[in-house]
């Protein structure tokens, strides 16, 4: 399939040769990247399991710099399981209790026609998920753009998921599966993403961190059905590179002025330690001990290793 949009944040920006989620699954990924800790720390062992609301998430640490925050797509901290359901305000484990001034979100994956919660209000889109949520996140950056304010925005797409159903101009051009249909999908709507920060004049002083929270599934009856890794040995579920070695994108072009490729191994814990060094955010009711570390100094082309390993568990 092609997917022009990740190609060409990957000749333009920073290239992760060697970029890990901190578990083989969703969940605990997603409670990876909110945290910089590994999931185990926090009992986010396995999907459908919830954030602990004593966690502090990036969403509150970068408040404390003045930052507006959203959520839109994929939730899947709450505890909650199956397709994805709109998130009530009152939720004990929702966006709105994790630092996010704004949400548009369901509890688990999503499809076309979907319903969705924006704070607590139901509301149904026709069309491509992922397409839906980009469009309502750039909404919020224009907003934000507009107040001249700062923004944290994490887009969390529920594709490629189980059952795949994409549009059927997508799934055309995923030559009939599935699976590479809601990718030309997710490509579609990254490219939207970064033409309206180009629109909106904010590209150049945005960083955009593109990831995912684990490798494919594998069906042994059906090998195209789940996608490939690639030739990495496991999958998802599982604590090998097919399951944990995922794609990793930046795009910063104010802070990474020309493309480079690095074999320097970084995860999804990472995120947390990075944007809260960036900003120079003191948190003083910091949760010891971060698993992830700053990658300000690669990002800077100062780091040639990493400097302290990555632990996994399953």
């Amino acid at each position: 399939i092609e997917t022009p949009s990740l190609d060409t944040m990957a000749k333009e920006g920073m290239r992760f040769n060697r970029f890990y989620s901190a578990h083989p699954s969703c969940s605990p990924t997603r409670a990876s990247v909110m945290t910089g800790r590994h999931p185990n720390r926090m009992g986010c062992f396995w999907p459908g399991m919830a954030l602990r609301n004593q966690e502090m998430t990036v969403a509150q640490a970068v408040k404390r710099a003045g930052y507006a925050t959203a959520h839109f797509g994929k939730w899947h901290l709450n505890g909650v399981s199956g397709p994805g359901k709109p998130i009530a305000a009152t939720d004990p484990c929702g966006p709105g209790k994790f630092g996010f001034d704004e949400w548009f979100s369901v509890s688990n994956y999503f499809e076309t026609d979907w319903t969705f919660s924006h704070n607590g209000t139901n509301v149904k889109v026709s069309g491509d998920g992922s397409d839906a949520i980009v469009a309502q996140a750039l909404k919020f950056i224009a907003d934000s753009a507009g107040q001249k304010k700062p923004f944290l925005a994490l887009v969390w797409f529920g594709s490629p998921h189980v059952p795949h159903k994409p549009m059927p101009d997508d799934l055309k051009k995923g030559g009939g599966i599935g699976y590479y249909g809601e990718l030309v999908g997710v490509d579609r709507a990254m490219g939207t993403l970064r033409s309206g920060l180009r629109k909106l004049g904010i590209a150049d002083n945005t960083l955009l961190w593109f990831c995912s929270d684990n490798g494919a599934w594998h069906n042994a009856q059906n090998p195209t059905e789940h996608g490939s890794n690639g030739g990495l040995h496991g999958m998802k579920g599982q604590v090998w590179e097919g399951g944990i070695r995922v794609p990793g994108l930046i795009e910063w072009p104010a802070r990474i002025t020309k493309p480079v490729v690095t074999e320097v191994p970084a995860t999804t814990s990472d995120i947390y330690p990075t944007i809260v060094d960036i900003l120079k955010v003191k948190v003083p009711n910091q949760i010891e001990p971060l698993d992830g570390i700053s990658l300000v100094p690669l990002l800077d082309g100062k780091m040639k290793e990493r400097p302290k390993p990555m632990g996994f568990w399953s």
